[in-house]
């Protein structure tokens, strides 16, 4: 009689040892890759949010850009057009109405630090230099893990465009004896005329400090700085503070930090004396 070899049973102990080796290795391999493919995945999906939120960023700077472009012409002849003519060149309707074309749901779920209160626009210039409109967005977006080494990364999204101002077509002959009235920049509350938009006088540099820092700052004429109206019952933070004023400001959409700008003839600046700087 021929005994057939007996085969090992799946039920043995070696098997079972084998099975549970197996097991035991891919737990600690998952135990490694998930949380790096986690990890992976919220840095593309940041990513997405962060590359998302600086293109509508773009656009709302390129529309307000524009906007103010359309409206400068009638601006600079007086003119009322949407009840937007006398604030063309303040840099506070810029902010106001680049934030409304994000939309406060938009910016408070973006991974902006601070979110819109985070988003700084001093480097903006309305009309300061060749008629240029140059609305500059500064911003920081914050990081979900910080073992990198690092907290937040700074952005800057910017849009520049030509204000139009009109074009003189009249073809007066430059051979005329008489010579074209001089065209010069006033302020609504100014008691000067200047000859040109670049001069100190007429850009509100505003820098910002903290409540505990501006006792040791100083204006251009030496003069201390007291809170406006608008930083009364604010102990700490930041706040802000031009060259030429002696006040502090809690916030940029103070009226005090608004200057409009005028562009007249010669002949229409009333009382007004010369600038001591560009006359």
């Amino acid at each position: 009689m021929i005994k057939k070899k007996r085969q090992p049973s799946d039920r043995s102990p070696s098997k079972r040892k084998q099975r549970s080796s197996f097991a035991a290795s891919l737990t600690v391999e998952c135990a490694m890759v998930l949380p790096i493919f986690m990890f992976a995945m919220l840095s593309v999906i940041y990513l997405i949010e962060a590359v998302n939120f600086s293109s509508v960023m773009s656009a709302a700077l390129c529309e307000t850009a524009t906007e103010f472009a359309e409206y400068s012409y009638a601006y600079k002849k007086g003119i009322s057009k949407g009840g937007l003519a006398g604030k063309a060149v303040s840099l506070t309707l810029a902010r106001s109405s680049v934030l409304s074309y994000l939309g406060n749901d938009f910016t408070e779920s973006a991974p902006v630090v601070s979110r819109s209160s985070g988003i700084s626009f001093l480097r903006s210039s309305v009309l300061d230099k060749d008629e240029m409109i140059d609305l500059t967005a500064d911003y920081r977006i914050g990081v979900p893990y910080n073992f990198l080494g690092f907290i937040s990364i700074p952005v800057t999204d910017a849009a520049r465009v030509r204000a139009f101002t009109g074009y003189d077509n009249t073809g007066s002959d430059p051979g005329d004896e008489k010579e074209k009235e001089k065209i010069v920049y006033i302020t609504e509350s100014g008691s000067v005329y200047h000859s040109s938009l670049s001069c100190r006088h007429l850009k509100l540099n505003i820098m910002t400090t903290t409540v505990e820092e501006v006792k040791n700052k100083r204006a251009n004429d030496g003069s201390k700085y007291y809170p406006c109206s608008c930083a009364h019952g604010i102990s700490s933070g930041v706040v802000y503070i031009t060259d030429d004023g002696n006040r502090y400001h809690g916030t940029l959409s103070c009226h005090a930090l608004k200057r409009t700008i005028r562009s007249v003839p010669i002949s229409e600046v009333g009382g007004r004396s010369p600038c001591r700087d560009c006359n």
